[in-house]
């Protein structure tokens, strides 16, 4: 039985096989650019490297004798806190999170915010932060020193499970060391207690009991052995923060928010923000109705808002791709410097065109030799039927 080239098997095998090559060869040439940003996101790396070296060393000088335990605390940094029964934990905790931002590239990750939201050198920008992301508050931190950008930080004590749960070791503790080796140039302001009603009220889940009178006194002594103003409240915040800037609020060019502080996000305040994060325009805080709090004071005259709390989330690109892992990945793991973060995957134009040429060629040309087979065919076909 009669079959044109275009029809046999073996045909269209050496045409899947020669498209599958093209392929390859057109995504084996892959060129790397540097991202917008680039060495100000190296130099935040450098900067976190440094302080997690210098937080390290003072935890282990203080607790010489407490191993640092591997599949708890990946990268050995000694900041994640296993303490179970501590009463200055607030609520349970994401291990996978705590993990993922005490990775230095984390800190670029914030330079990449901070450039997406126009932010620039001589900027001054509004933090809240809690206990609960030692990482993130330290990412944060390297990344306004690498930009030149000024930081107004009010803290909340309270930290949730695997935070800054240590009572020698709270997030002022912490940055108080950093600030004394020069790491950073700037630390928080003021402080608040956290917690439930941001007091360090007791709060029981299934059982387990958070918070309570024992925390906010441990809290209180934090606050004073570090030698700043305590606030209580999201008014006291926001007229703090008013004084700090010496002027009008709108002169903040972005107020940024870690974690889920009440004063900061309000009740349910993430979660009315359906666990949005990174950027977040301040008519989508109005809209979704949040209480009272700094966010919404702050989104009410226009003032951008980046949202550092959902990490599975912000760890994606637009394209859902993730810019560094999630957690431990013992297989592939993080390498400082490296990864989308710093360089964009770029096709060689040349390359790619080239593999599709060829392809169009290959089946061009069975395509016309099959059209010819068809035509003496039906030609030969065609005679005999006369004859």
């Amino acid at each position: 039985m009669f079959r044109p080239q275009l029809q046999k098997t073996w045909v269209m095998l050496f045409v899947s096989m020669f498209s599958m090559m093209m392929i390859y060869f057109a995504l084996g040439n892959i060129t790397y650019l540097e991202t917008v940003g680039f060495n100000d996101k190296k130099e935040a790396v450098e900067i976190m490297e440094e302080a997690l070296s210098v937080l390290k060393k003072e935890v282990k000088n203080k607790y010489p004798e407490e191993p640092i335990l591997k599949d708890i605390d990946p990268n050995l940094t000694g900041l994640i806190f296993n303490r179970p029964k501590s009463p200055m934990t607030t609520f349970s905790g994401n291990l996978k999170s705590k993990q993922t931002v005490l990775k230095p590239n984390f800190s670029a990750l914030i330079v990449d915010l901070f450039i997406q939201a126009k932010l620039s050198k001589g900027d001054t920008i509004a933090v809240g932060m809690t206990g609960s992301m030692p990482g993130a508050n330290i990412a944060l931190l390297s990344a306004c020193e690498a930009m030149g950008i000024v930081p107004i930080i009010i803290t909340s004590i309270g930290a949730s499970q695997w935070g800054a749960t240590d009572s020698n070791f709270t997030w002022l503790d912490l940055e108080s060391v950093l600030y004394a080796n020069k790491v950073i140039s700037n630390s928080s302001s003021a402080a608040s207690l956290g917690g439930k009603g941001d007091e360090y009220k007791e709060k029981k889940v299934k059982n387990i009991i958070y918070g309570g009178k024992y925390g906010a006194e441990l809290a209180n002594k934090a606050i004073e052995r570090n030698g700043i103003k305590k606030l209580k409240g999201y008014k006291k915040r926001i007229s703090f923060y008013k004084e700090r800037i010496k002027g009008e609020l709108s002169n903040y060019s972005a107020y940024i928010n870690i974690g889920g502080g009440l004063s900061s996000m309000g009740r349910m305040g993430n979660e009315l923000l359906d666990g949005k994060n990174g950027i977040i325009d301040p008519d989508e805080v109005i809209k979704k109705g949040l209480d009272y709090c700094v966010v919404k004071v702050f989104a009410d005259i226009g003032v951008k808002f980046i949202n550092i709390h959902n990490i599975p989330d912000l760890i994606k690109d637009e394209n859902e791709k993730k810019l560094m892992n999630y957690g431990v990945n013992f297989v592939a793991p993080d390498v400082q410097g490296e990864g989308l973060i710093f360089y964009s995957e770029n096709y060689t134009l040349w390359t790619t065109m080239l593999a599709l040429f060829l392809t169009l060629g290959l089946v061009i040309a069975i395509a016309v030799n099959s059209f010819r087979q068809i035509n003496k065919h039906m030609n030969s076909y065609e005679t005999e039927s006369i004859l």
